[in-house]
């Protein structure tokens, strides 16, 4: 062994004999168990998130002073200081202490930090525990983005007006302290069709005028105009970002870039300055770059767009999903592109293959906000009917995002949709509101939903105290109109409907209300009056289709089916222009089959029905036979429709619909009255009005409850239960006294109790509304024969 080799050794046993090893390997354990405390403290006790990066120098930088104090005291028996370790331990505690001072962030950014964001723990579905840091609401600023004008674009970059400021609100939607909104997504659900109705179509070069009623109906605190256009250098975008409750500029900037990626980048910094939104620190580790929250493949992005807009511009599902999934198909990894296509094919009745589309962009959940994931995991779920797992993925959004109003009104929606579970919804919605107060549409959900629990006097009071923050908004007015007539009440009705109309001249809904009221009350020239005014009002095809539901009732009521389905081929149409398909296939085909049969469209009703069975995947694909159920009963075909209703009735119990209950129960009383079997029909028409005012479904789906109660009296009286079938008969008359179905049953009541005068004042009821009545409408022929019957001596 040279002289090397033995001092190396020598040095290694004294190590090993001052026991630096040992010492060593404690004090590394302690480092990482005191990191481990410290990430608990962070998120339990709220201390700085910079604590852990304090402590782990702290104690790294204090190895030397250790290693000093080990060997001159590590080695058994008594040792005394020298004066290394007098100077030197001082010393490194003093760099140490001057190197976590410099750590620290400045005073004001770590005061920021501490009194802007609040921590917060959830559990999630597998029962761990996860952390988030979220902002105050308060701090938590609303800022809508339109489309952005075109300068001078090319013909194949004009999809950029519509593209960038897309990508801009997707990429500003990740900081917490910024809730953004575009056409695609944030705005009320009317707002475009506002922008079109003042004929704006394509959404472009909106005046200034337009653009502040946008943002004052959407309650939004800044909105920016701006333009895109084409030079040497690239790109040019020239921005302007407004205060929307004072209408104020404030701020201005043009970028050029030939990157649109960088350019969106560069605005984005600029828009968070000029609304002064605060930081969190460590945010920007987890915000996802805009190339990649979407997609770097220009052609897949511009399909992508495209495809918005075929939706958006011209409600064309078809060729939206055509478009998206071309755009999956240049880029697989296209995360986003794969949630719009699953969405748009769920909405046409494909829910299986979209479950699957769900499923495949989770796979690259990396690319996606967490926000965003949360949302298609719970829709995966449900597409499922797999409720359950669903509610706890919106439920551990909650808890992280307490601030996101988005998770409590999804949970509250899938409560009364999946379970009728009314009274949680209504909890998660005050919850929403009391977060963002704004939110004009939940204020109308609750107090028809406290209208369905009967406590009417707390909905009254939501529509007045929405109405006093709100003095140029109808729709509160219209809503106490509606709880009014509800409850019998035809004069306070009127009055509010009427308030409504002068507010809003320019919106149909309060002069259809008043139409309907009109009718209620025998004043059918008047009612005319109404009618023709809203078709003056209507510019936009969701007021069409307002009218057109409205003329369909109207005139199915007067005893004329075949104009009634008229005006519902007119509302086919144009319900295509603004809604999905599979609400157009349920709310004018399924349920409606019944007015087929009776305007002599028996085999068109068929045929339609068996294309849509090609048309609807599992689970929902068995709500067809709902179509076929009313078919077969106004053939009085009772084999046939039993065979229906048994289908139906497993359907709905499978998918929790238990909103529907009621309307099971008034099928089978149907059924038994064409089986002829009253009494009981009798027991399910009263089970049928008892769950229909305790669904969710019963404030706007009214049509059906003068067939339940007209139904009810016609089983009571010819099973003999005369004095209640008038009972049940004043009720209802009390909400609408000139019903002519309702007003033919009580006429045959009274026949039947030998009061042939009472007969006669109610049957000319009927006959008044039926004046010009199908000569063929069954229920007409009835009021005929009465007629005769009283004429005989």
């Amino acid at each position: 062994m040279d002289a090397s080799q033995e001092q190396k050794s020598t040095l290694f046993k004294e190590l090993v004999r001052r026991r630096i090893f040992y010492i060593l390997g404690l004090y590394l354990g302690a480092l990482v168990a005191a990191l481990e405390f410290t990430e608990i403290a962070i998120q339990r006790y709220k201390i700085p998130d910079y604590s852990l990066d304090l402590v782990l120098m702290g104690m790294l930088t204090m190895i030397p002073a250790l290693l000093l104090f080990a060997w001159g005291h590590g080695a058994p028996g008594r040792d005394k200081w020298n004066r290394s370790e007098k100077i030197g331990i001082p010393a490194n505690v003093l760099i140490t202490f001057t190197i976590m001072v410099s750590l620290i962030p400045a005073d004001k950014d770590a005061k920021t930090n501490q009194q802007n964001t609040v921590t917060i723990a959830a559990t999630d579905e597998s029962g761990s525990q996860v952390f988030r840091e979220v902002p105050k609401q308060e701090l938590i600023q609303r800022l809508h983005i339109l489309f952005f004008d075109p300068k001078d674009l090319s013909a194949d970059n004009e999809w950029l007006s519509y593209g960038l400021p897309y990508l801009l609100s997707s990429f500003l939607q990740q900081d917490s302290f910024i809730n953004t909104g575009n056409f695609y997504n944030g705005y009320t659900s009317d707002s475009f069709w506002q922008v079109q109705r003042a004929g704006f179509q394509d959404g472009l070069n909106l005046p200034t005028s337009l653009v502040r009623a946008l943002a004052r109906d959407n309650n939004t605190d800044f909105y920016t105009q701006a333009s895109i256009g084409e030079t040497d250098a690239g790109f040019k975008l020239t921005m302007r970002v407004f205060d929307a409750k004072t209408g104020k500029q404030n701020t201005t900037f043009e970028i050029e870039n030939s990157d649109i990626f960088l350019l969106l980048e560069e605005a984005a910094s600029q828009i968070k300055n000029s609304i002064n939104t605060s930081s969190m620190q460590g945010q920007t580790i987890n915000e996802i770059p805009i190339r990649d929250l979407a997609t770097d493949n220009i052609e897949a992005l511009k399909l992508y767009i495209n495809a918005k807009n075929a939706v958006l511009l011209n409600n064309d599902y078809e060729q939206g999903a055509e478009l998206m999934k071309q755009a999956i198909d240049l880029d697989p990894s296209f995360a986003i592109a794969m949630l719009n296509y699953a969405r748009l094919i769920s909405r046409q009745g494909k829910m299986q293959e979209a479950e699957g589309y769900l499923q495949q962009a989770l796979r690259y959940s990396y690319k996606l906000p967490e926000q965003i994931r949360f949302n298609a995991k719970a829709n995966s779920y449900a597409y499922r009917r797999e409720i359950d797992k669903a509610h706890a993925v919106y439920k551990m959004w909650i808890e992280l995002y307490p601030n996101d109003t988005s998770p409590k009104n999804m949970l509250a929606n899938s409560y009364l949709w999946n379970g009728n579970k009314i009274a949680e919804a209504i909890e998660l919605f005050e919850q929403s509101l009391k977060v963002n107060s704004t939110q004009d549409g939940l204020i109308s959900r609750l107090a028809s939903l406290y209208t369905v629990t009967g406590e009417l006097d707390k909905a009254k009071s939501y529509y007045r105290e929405y109405a006093k923050r709100q003095p140029t908004s109808y729709t509160p007015f219209v809503d106490l109109g509606d709880i009014e007539r509800r409850e019998g009440n035809l004069k306070e009705a009127r009055s509010n409907y009427q308030r409504a109309s002068v507010i809003r001249t320019d919106m149909v809904t309060p002069v259809l209300r008043l139409a309907e009221l009109n009718l209620r009350e025998g004043k059918l020239a008047e009612a005319q009056v109404r009618f023709d005014e809203a078709l003056t009002i209507s510019q936009a095809p969701n007021q069409q289709s307002a009218i057109y539901m409205q003329l369909m009732s109207y005139y199915y009521t007067l005893g004329q089916p075949k104009k009634a389905f008229e005006y519902l081929v007119a509302l086919q149409d144009s319900m295509r222009q603004h809604k999905d398909p599979i609400n157009v296939m349920f709310e004018t085909q399924i349920t409606l089959m019944h007015l087929y049969v009776q305007a002599g469209q028996a085999e068109r009703a068929y045929k339609e029905l068996n294309e849509l069975k090609d048309q609807i995947q599992p689970p929902f694909d068995k709500m067809i036979s709902f179509g076929f159920l009313y078919y077969h009963l106004a053939q009085l075909e009772a084999k046939e429709a039993e065979e229906h209703l048994l289908i139906v009735d497993k359907a709905v119990q499978e998918v929790k619909m238990d909103h529907l209950f009621y309307i099971m129960e008034m099928s089978r009383g149907l059924l038994e009255m064409v089986k002829k079997d009253y009494k009981k029909a009798i027991g399910h028409f009263e089970k049928s009005v008892e769950l229909y005012y305790e669904s969710v479904s019963s404030t706007n789906n009214e049509n059906t409850m003068p067939l339940i109660y007209s139904s009810l009296v016609e089983a009571k009286h010819k099973s003999g239960q005369l004095d209640e079938a008038l009972e049940v008969a004043e009720i209802f008359l009390k909400q609408w006294p000139m019903n002519p179905n309702m007003n033919l049953e009580v006429a045959e009541t009274y026949f039947k109790d030998g009061d042939k005068e009472k007969a006669r004042l109610a049957l000319n009821k009927a006959l008044a509304m039926w004046k010009d009545a199908d000569p063929e409408y069954y229920d007409y022929q009835r009021a005929l024969e009465l007629e005769d019957k009283l004429k005989a001596p």
